[in-house]
């Protein structure tokens, strides 16, 4: 019995020593790994046509109600006609 203690606690010390010194020889491998020093892309990114443009993710949450925003057919808004605060009607098109 006190042989089969005393293997089981000098082979979990030696455990112990081989897993320190296998992370020790891990982390200097990874440490001799240089990183890649960043360049330019492989593909430039396309250049936005407008000049000015917003972009954004996300919700937007008004302050009073929802308020439904939309065109009568797809396409891009170019153009906003109205300013914060302005008074608008609705009007149907349909």
């Amino acid at each position: 019995m006190k042989t089969l203690s005393a293997i089981f606690r000098y082979g979990t010390i030696l455990v112990a020593c081989a897993g320190i010194f296998l992370m020790s020889r891990a982390l200097r491998a990874q440490a001799e790994n240089q990183p890649i020093v960043g360049g330019n892309p492989p593909v430039m990114p396309p250049e936005k046509p407008y000049k000015e443009a917003v972009a954004a993710t996300g919700i937007l949450e008004a302050l009073s109600e929802n308020v439904a925003i939309g065109v009568p057919i797809p396409t891009l808004v170019t153009d906003v006609f109205v300013k914060v605060n302005d008074s608008v009607k609705k009007i149907s098109h349909f």
